[in-house]
């Protein structure tokens, strides 16, 4: 097996230094430099173009329903969702978007002949509905309260179970998607928009208690990460269409490049099709180099939330994630989106990463160890986003999401104990998923 591993990191390093060679080549070649120098003096008109299509047609239904079917209004986001402030835990379940925002002052850079369009843009205010469950643990362990230990979820007023309502401002989308000619249009591919910098208010009601909600900022640096990581997935996808449409409705590249049209693709489809097969490699390589050394299954970190019993007695209750494997490591698959771009001197090699299939299967303990359930959750298409620049050797591994995640509860189909399943495959599946890459990276890497 060791000799075996030694090979595979070995070819692996040896195909990445060709294809490194083959696209700092590619944006020193004639046929970029005639690309971009056709561009360049009409981009400015078609940037003005999408910036419009982006006011007048994202996430109205009328605008852009010829290019795709999607929800606009109460969209789910997630099953559950934990929360640990400091002084209380909070497991937020079916989360529901209840609209798409409109965007705010978009900018759009097109650098057609490096392949990206890059977009930034403020979003409009946006509403989640989602009920809670609270768990606290007693916060004054020497008699003296900590000022700095606070949490609007341990108001006197706010009860064990209710409503929360989530409002996110000041929200912006910003990043790039990979552009590629496609006989006279414009394909995308891969892309890394990302909702980011938004400030979250809580207005939490209990359905016990008849006063005011309790309204206040929540959501630390990174559980805010978290939830826009849920705000991403509609709307990028939102954005996907409206930019795809842009790119039908306006690029036309033999209008554009004229009797330089065949020389440009010729030349872009050799380097895709070259990157394609090199990304291609690295996920066939992390799978073999995945089997070789025995990492088709990984632990996952353990959780327990530990909180005072509600009726006021001293005891304290316990939920307690254990013995929680995951399966399906040598599931890694490219989905062909990837390829070249170059953003100033920069040079990055990028593509869309895909777990066919991961399982994730363990025990649920509650009550002292009286109460054990075993769950498995299967998630298909987990999708991770990687960049690789050329010039440092760098590579970015993020998990982004997963199509489809089924929960089964063996002997029990308990709705709030599927959210807690799903709470905490959010909070530890994607960390446990990158590592594993990037410890395969690594070693590879290693053997250049």
């Amino acid at each position: 097996m060791f000799i075996l591993l030694h090979i595979l990191v070995v070819y692996f390093a040896r195909a990445r230094a060709d294809i490194v060679e083959d696209v700092s080549r590619y944006f020193e070649s004639a046929a970029f430099n005639t690309f971009h120098n056709v561009w360049e003096p009409q981009r400015k008109l078609y940037e003005e173009a999408i910036e419009q299509l982006l006011k007048n047609g994202y996430g109205k239904d009328d605008q852009l329903s010829m290019f795709a079917a999607r929800p606009l209004m109460d969209i789910p986001i997630s099953e559950g969702l934990f929360v640990d402030d400091n002084v209380a835990t909070v497991l937020f379940s079916d989360l529901h978007l209840q609209q798409l925002p409109q965007l705010l002052d978009s900018k759009v850079s097109f650098a057609f002949a490096s392949n990206t369009l890059d977009v930034a843009s403020q979003l409009w205010k946006m509403i989640i509905t989602a009920n809670y469950e609270v768990f606290i643990e007693d916060q004054q362990k020497s008699g003296v309260q900590d000022p700095y230990r606070t949490s609007p979820f341990a108001s006197p007023q706010v009860k064990r179970l209710g409503n929360v309502t989530i409002i996110a401002e000041e929200c912006k989308v910003s990043g790039h998607v990979l552009t590629r000619l496609h006989n006279i249009l414009v394909v995308l591919g891969h892309d890394t928009f990302q909702v980011s910098d938004c400030i979250f208010t809580v207005e939490i009601t209990s359905s016990e208690s008849a006063g005011p909600p309790v309204i206040a900022p929540y959501f630390n640096t990174k559980h805010a990460r978290v939830l826009e990581k849920l705000l991403t997935k509609p709307i990028r996808q939102e954005l996907r269409v409206a930019l795809q449409g842009a790119m039908y409705l306006y690029i036309n590249s033999s209008a554009i490049l004229g009797f330089n049209e065949k020389a440009i693709k010729d030349s872009q489809r050799d380097i895709f099709n070259k990157t394609n097969k090199a990304l291609s490699k690295f996920a066939n390589m992390a799978n073999e180099k995945t089997i070789a050394d025995n990492r088709i299954a990984t632990e996952i970190k353990p959780l327990t939330i530990v909180w005072n019993n509600m009726d006021g007695q001293t005891e304290k209750l316990k939920v307690r994630f254990s013995d929680v494997t995951l399966y399906g490591l040598d599931s890694l698959y490219s989905a062909h989106v990837g390829g070249p771009l170059k953003q100033l001197d920069t040079l990055i090699i990028c593509d869309t990463l895909r777990f066919a299939s991961l399982f994730v299967r363990g025990q649920i303990i509650l009550d002292k160890n009286v109460d054990v359930r075993v769950f498995v959750a299967e998630l298909k298409d987990v999708e991770l986003r990687l960049d690789y620049n050329v010039k440092s050797s760098s590579l970015s591994i993020e998990t982004v999401g997963w199509r489809t995640l089924e929960v089964s509860l063996i002997n029990s189909e308990d709705s709030p104990q599927r959210s807690v399943v799903v709470g905490y495959i959010h909070s530890k599946l994607a960390s446990t998923v990158e590592n594993h890459l990037k410890t395969v990276y690594q070693i590879s890497r290693s053997a250049k």
